[in-house]
């Protein structure tokens, strides 16, 4: 993507955000409780088309029945970081965000204690990764200096080259991610398009490989992608 292209989606991405600001919070309509609904349904089918991964899990459930519960973790992940926006991404909600994403499964909730291999590479050592996520959370306070759409895609890269709990890590890495988009008034990234079942995995191998661009450009499409979904849905007459 030339360069002009990719100023030009993010030129697009801050009006939207104006665009979908004023809609949120105009008090005359109900338009927040739409959002919520769709985000959700959004998070649903994103669910959907990545796929859940059972990995060094001794689950008990059958997978249909460990799919159905996951979905549901899902759904009150959502709820627990649209009711939570504004309190601080700190060690103690990042866990709490994950034990929602692991209720009544058979993961365990602890740090990872493994070794495991993550887009072609070994993750971090496991006696490194109680410091290394320290390290994440902290710079991503530091580091407000940058772009909070930069912080939002590092912190999700991070968390999921780190594989900082014995799973569900790149769920949770994908709802930080929105955690910090919220924040700055941004909309949730949805990956619900057939595409990203590729794409997004590419982007991450992309990343992994020092392609910094590459993953960028496609994260960038992605949120203005959501961007638009959502104003089709609370504004279907106008074209954007």
């Amino acid at each position: 993507m030339p360069k002009t292209n990719q100023k030009n989606i993010k030129q697009q991405i801050e009006a939207n955000k104006l665009s979908l600001s004023a809609l949120l919070n105009n008090p005359r309509n109900f338009n927040k409780d739409t959002y919520f609904k769709f985000i959700q349904r959004g998070l649903l089918s994103e669910n959907a088309i990545l796929g859940i991964n059972i990995n060094n899990t001794n689950f008990s459930k059958n997978f249909d029945e460990y799919f159905k519960q996951c979905t549901n973790n899902v759904k009150n992940a959502w709820e627990f970081l649209y009711k939570n926006v504004n309190q601080s991404i700190d060690f103690y909600n990042v866990s709490k965000l994950h034990a929602i994403l692991i209720d009544n499964t058979d993961i365990n909730p602890s740090l990872r204690r493994y070794d495991v291999r993550v887009l072609e590479n070994d993750s971090p050592n496991p006696q490194c990764v109680m410091n290394i996520l320290n390290n994440i959370l902290f710079n991503l306070k530091k580091n407000e200096q940058l772009p909070p759409i930069t912080r939002a895609f590092n912190l999700h890269f991070d968390i999921i080259k780190t594989q900082p709990f014995e799973d569900c890590n790149k769920r949770l890495a994908r709802l930080l991610m929105n955690w910090v988009l919220m924040k700055y008034g941004y909309t949730p990234i949805l990956f619900n398009c057939k595409n990203d079942k590729y794409d997004y995995i590419q982007a991450l191998r992309d990343m992994d490989k020092g392609k910094s661009k590459a993953y960028s450009q496609y994260m960038y499409g992605c949120v203005l992608n959501s961007q638009k979904q959502l104003l089709t849905i609370l504004k279907p007459n106008k074209c954007h």
